[in-house]
């Protein structure tokens, strides 16, 4: 399973008229070390959009590794919806892109349709409840890679974001241990308390 620890990553907020074939080419420097492209659409974009997004997605380079992530509660509550594109997302070979935050337990829909796991992480600055999920998620990880996980890609949040390394911290130490990951922790010292 690969783990990076040199992880370049492109958050790209898609609006449909936003989103081409000019942004894709800023991004072709970058082939051989960009990790997924994580397309992220506005709580606003609605299962409305699908044939949009569908085209959107078909236009894509195979090349592109791309994860999608969507916010609009729409996605998640109507099981057709949600069906649709996922059936899409595999049909296509793009990801999911799963967010763990307290506001939204529906956008942690736990579904991949690739070997890649992509996470977003939002803390509440390191709460009790934030190491809680995080061993949980080591443990799915786990179980993930078992069945057949390749890649993890998990990007870490805090509401205030000075405590993003000590979780991060925290996190690698547990990959470490249960998935016999050797991910180097970042220096801590170095960053302003």
């Amino acid at each position: 399973m690969e783990v990076n620890t040199l992880l370049i990553y492109w958050f790209v907020f898609c609006d449909l008229l936003f989103c081409g074939d000019s942004i894709l080419s800023e991004f072709t420097c970058f082939w051989q070390s960009l990790g997924p492209l994580l397309l992220q659409f506005e709580e606003n974009f609605s299962p409305k959009s699908f044939p949009q997004l569908k085209a959107y997605l078909e236009s894509l380079p195979p090349s592109i590794k791309v994860s999608v992530e969507v916010r609009h509660k729409d996605w998640f509550s109507n099981s057709y919806h949600h069906s649709d594109l996922l059936h899409l997302l595999n049909d296509l070979n793009i990801g999911t892109v799963i967010t763990d935050t307290s506001g939204r337990r529906d956008c942690a829909h736990m579904e991949l349709t690739t070997t890649d796991a992509v996470i977003r992480f939002v803390g509440n600055n390191l709460a009790d409840s934030d190491y809680k999920r995080m061993d949980d998620w080591v443990n799915r990880l786990q179980d993930w890679k078992g069945q057949g996980l390749k890649s993890i890609w998990f990007f870490m949040h805090q509401n205030d974001e000075r405590h993003v390394p000590e979780a991060c911290v925290y996190f690698i130490n547990q990959l470490n241990t249960k998935l016999g990951t050797s991910i180097k922790t970042p220096n801590t010292e170095s960053y302003i308390k």
